[in-house]
């Protein structure tokens, strides 16, 4: 059992691993692709590039943070192998993983790739600039990163309204014809999103107690049986995305540690005043979702509060063949 009554990741250093927090001598300190190297294999990505948050692009291959050898080794490892073992089998043994396995896994792609931001320099040709990021923006981030040392020792959660302290929604997906087009990742971290296509498998985690998992399951329980075309899901992704910046409840926790135990208790939303969510921006949600499709916005949304949908009816939604209608 790992004490974490002293865990604290205030700053960003080289010889700092990202998961444990803890400092190194730089010669055992490793480095742990943000994007899993399976990942970049399966979907040949390796050589891909990535922009970053200010415009800067780098191989996917040279996306890496600090971590120490046993956080990279056995931690980390024992959840890829996990989550890679399951994929090929698609979203029901994905789903079968649980919500700590996989909040873990896409909680380290979003918060590693802060992390390596917070060192990178700005200016690539002038290494003396400061980084991407400012390393104080890892504070914004300390229950995500308290909660992911799940993958190093058991934390325990208990909440009397939701499932787990995010919603993690796994969904069926139809393969791209395309080797090309069967990978995709996104995310905003201000309000906790994250979101990556993998094949056959769709995966959202939003970091707001659980709130939207109990909407989906009561909105459009049908959707996490379909078999939804890439459009679809991204169309999903954009409504998830948009309802988080309706949040209005910020969730709250008690957090109990002893040597032996580490217990996380989710304060009820019940108890705090006011609604989980606020009024909703279809005109906002019409933009995000012909960002994230790259369609026109006169396509998507041609006026009076109109919003396009691929989805159609979430009780009887429509069936769209991917070999037949390829996107992208």
């Amino acid at each position: 059992m790992i004490d974490l009554s002293n865990h604290a990741l205030t700053e960003a250093a080289e010889d700092r691993c990202f998961l444990c927090g803890e400092k190194f001598p730089i010669d055992q300190i490793t480095r742990e692709h943000v994007f899993p190297r399976w990942l970049q294999r399966k979907f040949d990505i390796w050589n891909r590039q990535l922009t970053l948050v200010n415009g800067t692009q780098i191989k996917y291959r040279s996306f890496t943070a600090p971590a120490c050898v046993e956080c990279n080794g056995i931690s980390l490892s024992r959840i890829e192998n996990k989550v890679a073992n399951a994929l090929p089998s698609g979203a029901v043994a994905v789903r079968a993983l649980g919500h700590e396995v996989l909040y873990v896994w896409l909680s380290k792609l979003m918060f590693s790739a802060l992390y390596v931001e917070a060192l990178l320099p700005a200016e690539q040709s002038n290494h003396h600039a400061g980084p991407i990021l400012p390393s104080t923006v890892l504070e914004n981030f300390r229950h995500l990163h308290f909660m992911m040392q799940a993958a190093r020792t058991s934390i325990e959660f208990h909440s009397f309204e939701t499932k787990f302290h995010a919603s993690v929604l796994v969904f069926p997906l139809q393969q791209h014809p395309s080797a090309a087009h069967r990978f995709m990742y996104r995310d905003d971290v201000v309000h906790g999103c994250i979101a990556v296509r993998l094949d056959t498998v769709g995966l959202i985690c939003v970091a707001d107690g659980g709130a939207q998992e109990r909407l989906a399951e009561e909105i459009f329980p049908k959707l996490f049986t379909h078999n939804l075309h890439p459009l679809q899901f991204e169309e999903i992704c954009a409504k998830v995305f948009m309802k988080a910046r309706t949040q209005q409840l910020v969730p709250k926790y008690v957090t109990a540690i002893s040597p032996s135990r580490t217990s996380v208790v989710q304060i009820p939303f019940g108890g705090m005043s006011g609604g989980i969510f606020g009024e909703w921006d279809q005109e906002l949600y019409g933009q995000m979702l012909a960002a994230f499709t790259g369609q026109p916005l006169d396509i998507i949304s041609p006026g009076g509060g109109q919003v396009v949908t691929w989805i159609g009816d979430y009780d009887e939604p429509d069936t769209i063949d991917v070999s037949t209608h390829p996107w992208p």
